[in-house]
C-alpha cells in the first residue's frame, strides 16, 4: 500500500510540465560541542502553464548542545573561556526544551509560494502571488501569510510601468497587518541595459511595543517610504556592470525597517559578527553585570527590549563589475550602507562600507584556483555596531576528477584568515561614568574535503561532500572606565567536520 501511495505521488508530480524535488542536508560538528544542522529539508518546485508552486520544509541552524549560562558556573572573569564557547549556550538566561526549538526551527525554515500569471501579452503583464513565510530577527519571530499582485503596462521602446502590492497578515496573539505598495518604471534598452526605478509606501497597523505592554509609547500606525534604483549594463561580451541604490525614510519616528536590514555586500545584519564573537563578546560584555553593553552589538537578539523601531532612515548602495572569459572570472563589488536616527539619537548614526572581490581560473578544464576577499569598515554607531574593521581572506583550490560519464570526484582545499578590530566608547546608563572597549580577534581556518557528483539517471542527481578542518582563534579584550581596568586574552583550537548531501530529481 505504501509503495502505491509513493508511486501515485511521483506520478502526480511528473504530471506538471516542469519542476524538481530535492532533499538536502548540511551538518556541522565541532570539537568544542558546537554541533548543528546547518540546513536540512525538502524542496519542491513545480510549474504547469500559468502556475508556479514552490515550497521548502526543513531546519535552519538547529543547534544540539545547550548549557547553562557560564557566568553562573564561574564568577571569576579572568578564568572564563571567551572564545571556546558553543554558540547555543544560553546567552540570555533562558532554558528551553529541545523539542520546543525543533518546532520553532521547522516553522522558521519552512515556506511556500504560489504564482499565477494572469496576463501575458504585448500590452500588459499581471501576476497574482501568495506566500506563507516567517520573519526571524533574533528572539523576535513572526509567521505571516502574504497576498499580492504585480501589474505592469507595456509601452513602446521596452518601457514598463507597474504597480506591485502586498498584504502581510501576521499570525500572533495580536494580529497585525502590513501593506506594501510600490510603483516602478522598468526600461529595457536594446537588450544591453536595464534600468528600474521604484517608489513605495509601507504601512504597519500596530505599535512597535505591542508585545511589551508599552502601548502609550508610540503611534498605532507606522508608515515609511522606500525608493530604489537598479541598473544592469552589458558593456561587452565579457563585462557586466550592475548597481543598486535603496533608501528608506520614515514618516514617524517609530520606523521599523527591520525587514530591510540585509546590508548590501554583507547580507543579514547578524553576519557582522562571527560565531566565535557571539560567545566572546557576550561573555566580555557581562563584565561586572553591565548587561546593557551586550545590546550594543546584539540588541536584535535581546529578550528584554524591542529595538526594531531604530534606525530612522536607511541608505544602501553597491556597484558590481564582473568579467568572465571562459573559465577566468573576476568580480569586484564596492558597497556602502548608512543608517540614521532621529535627532535625539544622533549618536546612533553610522556607516558600514567595504569591498567584496573574487578571482578564479580553471586550468585544463580540471584545476580550479581562486581567492575571495571581503574588507569591511564600520563607523561608530552606538546601538547597532562599533567603530572597527575586519578583513576576511579566502584561498581555495579544487581538482575535478571525472571517473566516467556518471561519476566525478572533486578533492578540495581551502584556507581562510579573518582579522577583526573593534572599538567602542560610551557612558554607563543612569551614570556619568565613561567607558572604553576594544578587542582584536584573529581566526585561521584550514580544511580539506572531497565532493562526489553522481548522475544516477538523466533526471536524478546525487551530490555528497565531506570536509575536515582545523580552526584557530585568538582574541584580546580591553575594558577601561574611571572605576577600573580589565585586560583579557584567550585562544582556542578546534577541529570540525562538515557533511553535505543533495539529491535532486528534475523533469522538463
Amino acid at each position: 500500500m505504501k509503495k502505491i501511495c509513493v508511486l501515485s505521488l511521483l506520478l502526480s508530480l511528473v504530471s506538471f510540465s516542469k519542476g524538481y524535488v530535492e532533499t538536502y542536508g548540511k551538518f556541522y560538528v565541532e570539537s568544542n560541542g558546537n554541533n548543528k544542522v546547518d540546513k536540512a529539508g525538502v524542496r519542491l518546485n513545480v510549474e504547469q502553464g500559468k502556475f508556479k508552486f514552490k515550497t521548502n520544509i526543513g531546519f535552519d541552524e538547529l543547534y544540539f548542545k545547550k548549557i547553562g549560562y557560564s557566568r553562573f558556573l564561574n564568577k571569576d572573569m579572568e578564568k572564563r573561556k571567551l572564545i571556546d564557547y558553543p554558540k547555543y549556550a544560553d546567552n540570555y538566561d533562558e532554558l528551553n526544551s529541545y523539542m520546543y526549538d525543533v518546532k520553532q526551527n521547522v516553522a522558521k525554515a519552512s515556506k511556500a509560494s504560489l504564482e499565477y500569471a494572469m496576463i501575458r501579452d504585448e500590452k500588459a503583464d499581471a501576476t497574482l502571488k501568495a506566500k506563507v513565510k516567517s520573519e526571524d530577527f533574533g528572539d523576535i519571530y513572526r509567521e505571516y501569510v502574504q497576498l499580492g499582485a504585480d501589474v505592469a503596462f507595456k509601452f513602446k521602446g521596452g518601457v514598463k510601468l507597474g504597480l506591485d502590492n502586498k498584504l502581510n497578515c501576521y499570525i500572533e496573539k495580536e494580529q497585525r497587518l502590513r501593506t506594501q505598495n510600490k510603483i516602478y518604471l522598468d526600461v529595457n534598452i536594446s537588450n544591453k541595459a536595464n534600468i528600474k526605478t521604484s517608489f513605495g509606501i509601507d504601512h504597519f497597523n500596530r505599535n512597535v511595543f505591542e508585545n511589551y505592554d508599552f502601548k502609550n509609547w508610540g503611534p498605532e500606525n507606522d508608515i515609511y517610504f522606500t525608493t530604489g534604483l537598479d541598473f544592469s549594463v552589458k558593456a561587452n561580451e565579457n563585462v557586466n556592470i550592475d548597481g543598486k541604490f535603496s533608501a528608506i525614510k520614515n514618516y514617524r519616528y517609530k520606523l521599523k525597517p527591520y525587514a530591510h536590514l540585509n546590508y548590501f555586500g554583507i547580507g543579514d545584519y547578524r553576519k557582522l559578527y562571527t560565531e566565535e564573537e557571539v560567545g566572546y563578546l557576550c561573555e566580555a560584555y557581562k563584565d561586572e553585570g553591565h548587561d546593557f553593553l551586550m545590546l550594543q552589538n546584539f540588541n536584535f537578539n535581546s529578550v528584554d527590549l524591542d529595538w526594531r523601531h531604530m534606525p530612522e532612515n536607511v541608505l544602501k548602495s553597491y556597484l558590481k563589475v564582473q568579467y568572465v572569459n571562459k573559465d577566468f572570472k573576476i568580480k569586484v563589488m564596492p558597497f556602502a550602507n548608512a543608517i540614521f536616527s532621529y535627532v535625539t539619537y544622533e549618536k546612533d548614526n553610522g556607516v558600514i562600507y567595504g569591498l567584496n572581490a573574487e578571482i578564479s581560473n580553471k586550468f585544463l578544464n580540471k584545476y580550479l584556483l581562486g581567492s575571495k576577499v571581503k574588507i569591511v569598515e564600520t563607523l561608530r554607531n552606538q546601538t547597532y555596531f562599533s567603530k572597527g574593521n575586519f578583513l576576511d581572506l579566502n584561498v581555495y583550490s579544487a581538482y575535478e576528477g571525472k571517473i566516467n560519464d556518471k561519476l566525478t570526484l572533486i578533492p578540495k582545499i581551502r584556507f581562510e584568515y579573518l582579522n577583526r578590530h573593534l572599538k567602542h566608547e560610551g557612558v554607563l546608563f543612569f551614570r556619568d561614568t565613561k567607558f572604553y572597549i576594544e578587542y582584536l580577534l584573529h581566526r585561521l581556518k584550514g580544511e580539506v574535503g572531497l565532493e562526489l557528483k553522481y548522475n544516477i539517471t538523466n533526471n536524478l542527481m546525487l551530490n555528497a561532500e565531506a570536509i575536515a578542518g582545523l580552526k584557530f582563534a585568538k582574541g584580546e579584550y580591553k575594558y577601561i572606565s574611571e572605576e577600573k581596568q580589565r585586560n583579557l586574552s584567550d585562544n582556542a583550537i578546534n577541529e570540525y567536520l562538515k557533511l553535505n548531501f543533495n539529491m535532486k530529481y528534475e523533469w522538463k
